[in-house]
């Protein structure tokens, strides 16, 4: 646990020095539906995926160490994310040192209203949004992405329906820049009273109107509490589109601290 910050500075470090050391031409990777688990105030969480991605074309496989996402909650409604990819590429036969553009944003919870009668039952409505930064092959200048989320909770269910937009830095290997609309679903179904076991699901779509393919994916694993300051998951992935992403696996080990006392509010 206290190896974790020199872990991701490492890996932050790799993601920003990849557009120097690969001549790949990028392509941006399928949306990933997220939830409204918005962090405790003062709590850093490390969400790392080990694993592969065969594509179509190339780099027809990648292989992540790590895809990775930072969040660290500063209030009971504001969280702030890091989310990024260092992965190996293979093109032509060799392996190359890459990542995808690093999104840094802000998780916001605007509502939470929960069933008077039963506190597991609840509604909620949230954003994530913030730049897009060029961290990936031939990437120049700054994009952004925002997302809306709707959450229902009705334990054993968790539902997380995401709707916005993407766009991304410029890539100097395309002549027109990467813009989609996104939508998915995030599900995840208690698989006991103590909410140790989970059963993880996404549904995820991107209507792309720049170069990028289309993509229709869906994914399927199961999480497991470890104890209470550590999650591990395995989930496949499967593409339902020709062009981009189409088949994966990964390992998520997905550790969290309390690091410093933030207000509530």
């Amino acid at each position: 646990m206290r190896r974790t910050p020199r872990f991701l500075l490492a890996a932050f470090t790799l993601s920003l020095a990849a557009p120097g050391l690969a001549k790949l031409r990028h392509r941006v990777p399928a949306f990933e539906p997220t939830d409204l688990d918005l962090e405790d105030p003062g709590t850093f969480e490390l969400d790392t995926q080990y694993g592969a991605m065969f594509r179509d074309g190339e780099p027809d496989l990648r292989v992540f160490v790590p895809d990775f996402e930072l969040d660290l909650g500063l209030t009971s409604r504001v969280e702030l994310d890091v989310d990024g990819a260092v992965s190996l590429d293979r093109q032509t036969g060799r392996y190359t040192l890459a990542g995808d553009n690093l999104w840094t944003s802000v998780k916001l919870g605007f509502i939470a209203k929960k069933d008077p009668n039963d506190e597991k039952r609840a509604w909620a409505l949230g954003a994530q949004l913030g730049p897009r930064l060029p961290t990936a092959p031939n990437a120049a200048g700054t994009g952004f992405g925002a997302v809306v989320l709707a959450a229902r909770m009705d334990a054993p269910w968790h539902v997380i329906v995401n709707l916005g937009g993407v766009l991304e830095p410029r890539d100097r290997t395309e002549t027109k820049r990467s813009l989609s609309a996104l939508g998915g679903i995030d599900l995840d179904y208690d698989l006991d009273a103590q909410n140790r076991w989970s059963l993880l699901g996404e549904l995820g779509a991107g209507y792309s109107f720049g170069p990028d393919p289309h993509d229709v994916h869906g994914t399927l694993g199961l999480d497991l509490q470890a104890v209470p300051w550590l999650d591990l998951s395995l989930v496949g992935f499967y593409g339902f589109i020709a062009g981009g992403d189409r088949v994966g696996l990964f390992l998520g080990i997905n550790p969290s601290i309390a690091t410093f006392n933030a207000p509530a509010n």
